[in-house]
């Protein structure tokens, strides 16, 4: 008897938040029973080795891809288009399907390919269950440009809302998540359930383990007073407001200084603010860091500043090298890792004078505390390895073992 087929479905292999889900949670599900595929619709990123990871059907667009990835400039009023492109694909993939169950990655390609998969059964008659998982795109699924993007989002809503109303279960990053979707949506508490996101664990950083001559330079200019933070420099991620936060704490610390890991379309926003409240000597943005760990670990502490999370994968990889996390109490994820005062710390969400007091809170704490807290902290991280999460991931596929099951993970 051959064993069943889980086809992953996802738009691209890019360095995203889905697309790292997938690779990390994919080598610790169950490969005995099942037979696990990963299906990519475009090509933004470089093509893994087919030998680790099953990948076929791969196609590659330039037109796609120059969409796809643009940040800026008149390419990115053509991002709206995507979800037809995804509907497109997702009628291809649906006509020669012959997988037991579909996972479908990225909120725009789940709209696409539910309203697909609606369209082939009422020509076949023949039905299917839908598992969604749901990130922190909720509330703005799909990309639009900013002079538009009100009116768009509130006429892709009832889009959204009859997409999870259709599914019989839905999954999401972050019980409190959960939580909304319950009420926000008017969805029945037995059908949304929790599965975590989860981070590759770190090996310890040795100070005496060789580092790239990059992250040597960055420690150099540094010196030893200084916070980090990274992610995409994005809106979401809350780094002009951690900049403005920073300047005000200066004021008191001019010694202390902040260096930002990332990319993204926020780049030369965030330089002009940093060039407007002279810190340049102050706050760097050298862009993303080949593993970033030892960098990670020799500050006074990882702040997170973000507006919105459905599970920041950042605050477990700082934990996972032992250092104190200073988070914005956002929705959702922060709170639901971090415990105040016992593994990490939070402040009034979007609150300039709470993340200044945290900051001096941090830095004044005794070495005994200091200790306690990091333990703590890598102790939580823990619990959110990979193999611990696709534990629960398959067993919800198993669950569904003996039917056809579509599986939306947004």
């Amino acid at each position: 008897m051959s064993k069943p087929t889980v086809v992953h479905l996802i738009t691209s292999l890019k360095f995203g938040g889905a697309e790292r889900f997938l690779l990390d949670v994919f080598p610790h599900l169950d490969h005995k029973t099942y037979n696990h595929i990963i299906y990519p619709l475009m090509h933004t990123g470089e093509l893994l080795s087919d030998d680790k990871y099953p990948v076929y059907e791969y196609n590659t667009s330039p037109f796609w891809l120059t969409v796809f990835t643009a940040r800026k400039g008149w390419h990115k009023w053509f991002k709206p288009l995507l979800p037809f492109y995804y509907f497109y694909r997702s009628i291809r993939y649906l006509n020669s399907n012959t997988s037991d169950t579909t996972i479908v990655y990225i909120c725009q390609l789940g709209l696409a390919f539910s309203f697909a998969d609606k369209c082939k059964n009422w020509l076949s008659k023949n039905p299917c269950h839908w598992v969604l998982r749901v990130g922190s795109d909720i509330d703005s699924p799909i990309y639009f440009p900013k002079p538009i993007e009100s009116l768009c989002v509130k006429a892709v809503y009832p889009l959204f809302k009859t997409m999870l109303s259709q599914a019989p279960t839905i999954t999401t990053v972050d019980p409190e998540l959960s939580q909304k979707i319950i009420k926000r949506f008017k969805q029945t508490r037995s059908k949304v359930h929790t599965i975590s996101n989860c981070c590759q664990p770190i090996p310890p950083t040795k100070e005496t383990e060789p580092t790239s001559h990059l992250n040597a330079s960055i420690e150099k200019q540094l010196g030893d007073k200084w916070f980090i933070a990274a992610g995409r420099l994005h809106y979401q991620k809350g780094f002009d407001f951690l900049i403005k936060a920073f300047k005000t704490f200066q004021t008191t610390h001019p010694d202390y200084k902040l260096v930002i890991l990332g990319e993204g379309s926020q780049r030369q926003e965030l330089e002009r603010l940093i060039q407007q409240l002279n810190l340049n000597n102050h706050v760097l943005l050298p862009g993303f860091i080949k593993n970033p760990e030892r960098l990670i670990a020799k500050a006074r502490a990882c702040i997170v500043s973000s507006r919105s999370e459905g599970f920041c994968k950042v605050i477990v990889e700082a934990m996972m090298v032992g250092q104190i996390v200073i988070s914005d109490d956002c929705d959702f994820g922060p709170r639901t890792i971090i415990k105040h005062c016992e593994n990490g710390f939070l402040y009034t969400h979007q609150t300039i004078d709470a993340l200044i007091q945290q900051l001096k809170e941090v830095i004044e704490l005794p070495a005994s505390t200091r200790e306690a807290i990091s333990d703590a902290a890598q102790e939580r991280a823990s619990d959110f390895s990979p193999l611990q999460v696709a534990k629960t991931y398959q067993a919800l596929l198993n669950n569904h073992k003996e039917g056809k099951l579509k599986v939306i993970t947004i």
